[in-house]
């Protein structure tokens, strides 16, 4: 039924009186002057009321108050407020399901300090029936309103409603009754909605990043349908992963547990949400690892270039002379490597054609900054040159001829550098360094080959860290 409008009571019209003009004070006289009545300003009457009449009980409804201009403060720029019009004074307000503190007075609630987003708003008073949820968005500086018509229980008759519990839910999961939300599980992973029609309806429990789960429930009226923590978990969604590789006949693999799986060049993959051990082991038998983190629901797309960098990396690969499957290089003094940070493993094999020492540096940043390494017939040698002077000097005895080539295999990692060197068929540890504080592999790698000093070099190749992000 239809209000009629509402009357306006107007106000009574206020004239202010004109300032008075200034008094001049006259000279004592012997009779005193009789005191002027001291002026007032009248009180300004009180706005006026809007009232709505009620259109069954007679009753009137104090109108919002609020000036169209003065919109109600809030705590931040990214929260809004929502006002709730029931027309009855103690009605208890619901959103998402969870009951406001505060009931309804002079017929609406002001519910201040809202995230920016969606609401399932319900209103409820003893006595009369519940309406119909509403749901409304809401956002920065744009007014929130929604107005409830409470019926009275004596008009229509209703039938008793059925309540739905959950205990133990995921937080921030969706709660939908035949697909429409009715709320989300709160912090604490509990749920409350008592405005559930009795009959067959479904249950059904959304979250980003996880599978949906659905259930079949039969609501009876004045009764409630309860989920336990066990119902309402939700398993993680699968996440896909794919990994492109080269050379296409390297062998990838990922490992979790107990868990082995093989990768193929960019098929995808989907793996359940942990901590996995990537491995990758090219043809000539280098194998590297690295962890890979795979999150819930979302997917992931690497590209490993597994390949070794060869010659082409030095800085000046031209000044490297190519003789069959070698490359030799005179003079030059510090010849360096052009990829930073050094990390990762260097293979070669080296002989020096014509001078004293092999002599190669890493963490290398200027001609007094960087480690030394040298070998000659009899020895290996490692130096630390800082500023210009040597310290942590070492000597490891290591038969071989300079004049042959020897072959080494270096691992360098931020925390650790590692020599070995092949005699025959097996490999020996000639060194493993860490320092405190000392990134090893910053700085550039690269061969001292000073003066007239000749070195050729084969079998060059660098193996970068896999980069898993």
């Amino acid at each position: 039924m239809t209000a009629p409008a509402a009357s306006t009571i107007a106000a009574p019209a206020v004239s202010v009186p004109a300032a008075a003009a200034p008094v001049a004070v006259a000279p004592a006289v012997s009779a005193p002057a009789a005191a002027a009545p001291a002026q007032t300003t009248p009180e300004p009457s009180p706005p006026a009321v809007a009232v709505l009449p009620d259109s069954t009980q007679g009753k009137v409804a104090v109108a919002d108050r609020l000036p169209a201009d003065q919109p109600p403060a809030e705590s931040a720029h990214n929260l809004g407020s929502l006002l709730v019009v029931a027309g009855q004074d103690d009605a208890r307000v619901f959103l998402n399901g969870s009951l406001q503190r505060q009931l309804t007075h002079a017929g609406q609630l002001r519910v201040p300090n809202l995230e920016l987003k969606d609401y399932v708003v319900q209103v409820s008073k003893n006595g009369f029936q519940d309406p119909p949820q509403q749901t409304i968005r809401i956002r920065n500086g744009v007014p929130a309103k929604l107005v409830f018509h409470l019926q009275p229980q004596n008009l229509l008759p209703q039938p008793r409603l059925a309540s739905l519990t959950i205990q133990g839910g995921a937080p921030g999961t969706t709660v939908l009754i035949d697909q429409t939300a009715v709320g989300t599980i709160q912090p604490d992973g509990t749920l409350s909605v008592a405005t559930v029609t009795p009959g067959d309806h479904s249950v059904e429990l959304r979250k980003d990043r996880f599978k949906p789960r659905q259930f079949k429930k039969h609501f009876v009226g004045g009764g409630a349908i309860s989920l336990s923590a066990n119902e309402a978990a939700l398993e993680a969604a699968p996440s896909e992963v794919k990994i492109t590789f080269t050379p296409a006949d390297a062998k990838v693999a990922l490992v979790k547990g107990d868990l082995l799986t093989i990768v193929n060049s960019g098929v995808p993959l989907n793996l359940a949400a942990g901590t996995y051990t990537l491995t990758a082991r090219t043809p000539d038998g280098v194998t590297r690892s690295s962890t890979l983190e795979v999150v819930a629901g979302q997917s992931k797309t690497l590209d490993l270039p597994l390949a070794p960098s060869g010659m082409s990396k030095w800085d000046d690969p031209g000044a490297w002379k190519h003789e069959k499957d070698s490359y030799t290089r005179k003079g030059g003094d510090f010849v360096l490597y052009g990829v930073v940070p050094a990390s990762g493993t260097f293979d070669f094999s080296a002989m020096l054609t014509k001078g004293r020492l092999l002599q190669w540096v890493f963490n290398y940043t200027d001609s007094k900054n960087y480690v030394l390494f040298q070998m000659d017939d009899h020895a290996f040698y490692r130096t630390v040159v800082r500023n210009g002077e040597k310290t942590d000097e070492i000597i490891v005895p290591d038969k071989g001829d300079k004049k042959s080539f020897r072959t080494l295999h270096i691992r360098v990692s931020p925390t650790e550098l590692v020599h070995q060197i092949r005699h025959g068929d097996s490999w020996t540890v000639l060194d493993r360094w860490t320092q405190p504080r000392v990134n090893l592999s910053q700085g550039k790698f690269g061969f001292y080959i000073p003066g007239d000093d000749q070195l050729t070099l084969s079998s060059f190749a660098h193996y970068v860290d896999l980069n898993i992000r």
